[in-house]
């Protein structure tokens, strides 16, 4: 018999007795499962957890396996077998753990004056780290071309450490260059006494004098400059000025004569 159904047999017991009986012949359904496992690298409190189809018989290394689940975290070399009782397959995989890498103890943050261009200490780290500036990944050798605030990011696979460092000019001595004269005649060129101030200004105090020591220009704003009148009218000739200003924590006082030339 070659079909499933449901069959009967009858036996003949010499005149008088007659025995009957049925029985069942199913069809075993195709074997079509498969397990989607390979070598793999788990993390620390990983694990492959793969559902089984319960209508399967399986083997895990040639002993019986009778959960619903396989679950495996440990490292080593599995064998799963499995059967519909009329076909079978089996697949080969190994379980391993990820190399862990030590992350380095880092001193990151820096003090340069000029602009800066400076190299991260990064020359030992190992091929198993990626390196992150600002969420932004980059190779090394890795260097940082502005002040400013930072976040490195050393990524594994199952870990990462983030470093926040700061590059500025704390303590640099300002280079401030204050012109001698200006020409207030509202021609768009040299009209104020005015310079620039590279760096962090924390503090600002700019007096001018006329040469009877009168104060004729006060300003707390590096932004605020003299255009060359006093109390409304215009002036002209020499005039002394003090600058006391702090620039990246440096303290500096300056002061000269600057000529107002109309």
């Amino acid at each position: 018999m070659d079909q499933p159904g449901t069959y009967w047999v009858k036996l003949l017991c010499g005149c008088t007795e007659t025995l009957v009986d049925t029985f069942h012949i199913s069809e075993v359904a195709p074997l079509t499962w498969t397990a989607t496992l390979s070598d793999t690298l788990l993390c620390a409190g990983e694990e492959i957890a793969l559902p089984l189809d319960p209508k399967l018989e399986y083997q895990l290394n040639y002993s019986p396996f009778n959960d619903t689940i396989l679950r495996l975290s440990q490292t080593g070399s599995y064998h799963l077998q499995w059967t519909n009782g009329c076909e079978e397959d089996d697949i080969a995989f190994r379980i391993d753990y990820h190399p862990i890498y030590e992350f380095p103890v880092l001193a990151l943050d820096s003090t340069i004056c000029e602009t800066p261009e400076i190299q991260l200490p990064l020359e030992s780290l190992s091929d198993g780290f990626a390196i992150y500036i600002d969420a932004q990944k980059v190779e090394p050798p890795v260097f940082i071309r502005d002040h400013g605030d930072y976040r490195l990011s050393l990524v594994q696979d199952c870990d990462s450490m983030h470093y926040n460092f700061s590059i500025d000019e704390r303590g640099c001595v300002p280079d401030i260059t204050i012109p001698n004269a200006f020409t207030p005649d509202k021609n768009g060129l040299n009209d104020y006494f005015s310079f620039e101030i590279a760096g962090t200004i924390n503090q600002y105090d700019l007096r001018i004098y006329n040469r009877w020591g009168e104060l004729v220009f006060l300003s707390a704003d590096a932004q605020t400059f003299w255009d060359g009148t006093f109390k409304g009218v215009e002036v002209s000739g020499a005039f002394t000025y003090v600058l006391l200003i702090t620039v990246n924590d440096y303290g500096q006082k300056y002061s000269g004569i600057v000529n107002v030339i109309r």
